[in-house]
């Protein structure tokens, strides 16, 4: 194999270290003897053994060219040269997560690796024979940040590519953000998911509303019953999970246009406006199961039901306060019933 020198290309760079070349800066003191430039011109300074025992698509390469294959071949500064065609976003990350060194961070400013970065990181490792660095990459696409922006199309890429069921399921998690139906969902993937997967997914997401709906539509009605106010100890209106069972309690002294009613004895039932607002989530829950809608739509109180809790000094203190606190506790609900849900169904 005879090796032509070269003039760099216009606009010649070095990679970032660990890739540069320069031994100053790179964590490798021993010298690199090959390099591979990406499509925009980059030099990645490498080391032939390195390559050999990462990959077998190198392996083969540098094993023919010992045999005495014979070509011409770009070099420079005494490399020789591989121009690939991958960016030099893909590779830099392809290598980092390839070579012993610290695993790139996913949709930083420093790295802004993307879902389609990703995917073309993925290819490059099955076509030059990353075996250890392949499972890696596919782990990146299981990265929160990317699900909660593109969770639909994370969970049609987990499935083509054949990611951890992890990945799968948190996946259809953040579906639930969602209606079962969106108005605008493409990706490039959407038509290569099966009838079948997306019918689970849509079933999924159909179960998870309408289990959730149907806790929720339990506790609203308890607001109905009447519970003594020691259950918890509150001077106004508090949600427990006990033993499987959601209590209300509505104490302390009430003004008439609340509408709090006093009870035989020490018990009292939940002010209207409180079970009112909290009927009007099943429509938002059963569209959208998730733990995000419960926290968001609670905290919404129409106008009208504001005017009634700031009718009554004892509402108007701390309605705020157990509005939010009931979104908490209904929020860990619905996240372990869709979590297990999730489970059984991928």
């Amino acid at each position: 194999m005879s090796s032509t020198p070269t003039s760099p290309p216009p606009h010649r760079l070095d990679a970032r270290p660990p890739f540069s070349g320069s031994t100053s800066t790179d964590s490798d003191t021993r010298p690199t003897d090959f390099i591979l430039r990406s499509c925009e011109g980059v030099d990645f300074h490498v080391r032939k053994d390195m390559l050999k025992a990462l990959s077998d698509f190198f392996d083969d390469m540098f094993s023919m060219v010992e045999k005495g294959r014979d070509g011409e071949d770009l070099s420079y500064a005494g490399k020789t040269v591989l121009a690939l065609p991958e960016s030099t976003k893909v590779l830099y990350a392809l290598l980092r997560i390839a070579y012993p060194r610290q695993q790139p961070s996913v949709g930083t400013p420093e790295q802004g690796l993307g879902i389609d970065e990703i995917l073309e990181m993925m290819e490059a490792a099955q076509k030059y024979q990353f075996v250890v660095a392949e499972p890696l990459v596919k782990n990146l696409l299981g990265a929160p940040a990317l699900i909660q922006e593109n969770p639909h199309r994370i969970f049609a890429i987990a499935h083509l590519y054949q990611l951890p069921a992890d990945t799968v399921r948190k996946a259809a998690l953040g579906t639930l953000r969602s209606s079962a139906t969106p108005h605008v969902l493409d990706f490039p993937e959407m038509d290569r998911i099966s009838w079948s997967t997306a019918q689970r997914l849509f079933n999924f997401h159909q179960t998870c509303g309408a289990r959730v709906a149907e806790r929720l539509g339990e506790v609203v009605q308890a607001g109905q019953m009447l519970l003594n106010n020691k259950q918890t100890q509150k001077p106004y209106i508090w949600w427990q999970f006990n033993d499987g069972d959601s209590y209300w309690d509505f104490s302390g002294v009430h003004d008439a246009p609340c509408g709090a009613r006093m009870a035989i004895g020490k018990n009292k039932t939940a002010a209207p406006w409180f079970t009112a607002h909290f009927a009007k989530l099943l429509g938002s829950i059963r569209a959208s199961p998730s733990p995000i809608t419960v926290l968001v739509e609670a905290a919404k109180v129409a106008p009208s039901e504001r005017n009634l809790i700031n009718a009554c000094e004892a509402c108007k203190k701390l309605a705020d306060e157990d509005l939010n606190n009931f979104a908490e506790r209904l929020s860990v609900q619905v996240h372990t019933f869709t979590e297990q849900l999730a489970k059984a169904y991928f």
